[in-house]
């Protein structure tokens, strides 16, 4: 009688193998060896597998580098951008909006709309977007359909051009996107000392789909001095 090995995965299991015995019986032998070492394997992949839930559990497995790819695809892996975030209270997510005017460029009295240059800032928190700092990643970018953003328009608007960008994202969760838009947005105009009439232009910023149960949405605080930007042509 002499010991056959098996080799599996870098492990070494020992079987009896008995040289007096049948070719049958060899060939249960080696099924017992192949046996043996899909145990083996099946037991390193669930002990892998186990680890990673709980190195994961935290946002990122504590053996791998800090990677801002990484902790990306982690962070999206479960995620559901049409789901909007809820806040750690189950209150609504709270969404602030900062407008900033950079130019008036159009004004049509028979139109009756005006035309806006903007920089449409939004921010948000989402909690499930939150990650530890000491993973050294300090901040993430997001395209616009990986994650939740809020679908904050102007109702009274005519016309929208978005210029492409993407939303910031930091370690608590805190994020926002600040988008260069151009609004063409309907104004009734009252024509009655033409053309040195003052017009107020009046419009409403709201979500579409979501409603006040889901989304509490908020002017940004900001400083008054700086919350808007006119060109030397634009209008006052």
């Amino acid at each position: 009688r002499i010991s056959g090995v098996c080799l599996v995965g870098g492990h070494v299991s020992f079987a009896e193998v008995a040289l007096t015995k049948t070719q049958e019986k060899k060939k249960s032998t080696r099924a017992a060896c192949n046996m043996m070492g899909w145990a083996r394997v099946r037991w390193l992949i669930v002990i892998f597998s186990l680890s990673g839930v709980l190195d994961t559990a935290a946002g990122l497995p504590r053996n791998a580098a800090p990677n801002a790819t990484l902790l990306s695809h982690l962070l999206l892996e479960r995620y559901s951008p049409l789901v909007p975030p809820i806040s750690p209270d189950g209150k609504p997510v709270a969404v602030e909006l900062d407008m900033t005017l950079l130019e008036i460029s159009e004004v049509s009295t028979t139109g009756e709309y005006i035309q806006l240059h903007v920089w449409w800032r939004l921010f948000w928190k989402d909690p499930r977007l939150s990650w530890e700092e000491e993973y050294g990643v300090s901040s993430l970018r997001f395209e616009k359909h990986h994650i939740w953003v809020p679908d904050v328009f102007v109702y009274e608007q005519i016309e929208v051009e978005d210029q492409p960008t993407t939303a910031v994202v930091y370690p608590d969760g805190s994020a926002y996107v600040s988008i260069p838009r151009v609004m063409k947005i309907g104004c009734p105009m009252k024509l009655v000392a033409f053309p040195h009439d003052t017009q107020f232009c009046n419009f409403t910023a709201g979500s579409w789909n979501l409603d006040g149960l889901a989304m509490d949405f908020l002017p940004r605080a900001v400083d008054p001095a700086s919350a808007f930007e006119e060109s030397d042509t634009a209008a006052s």
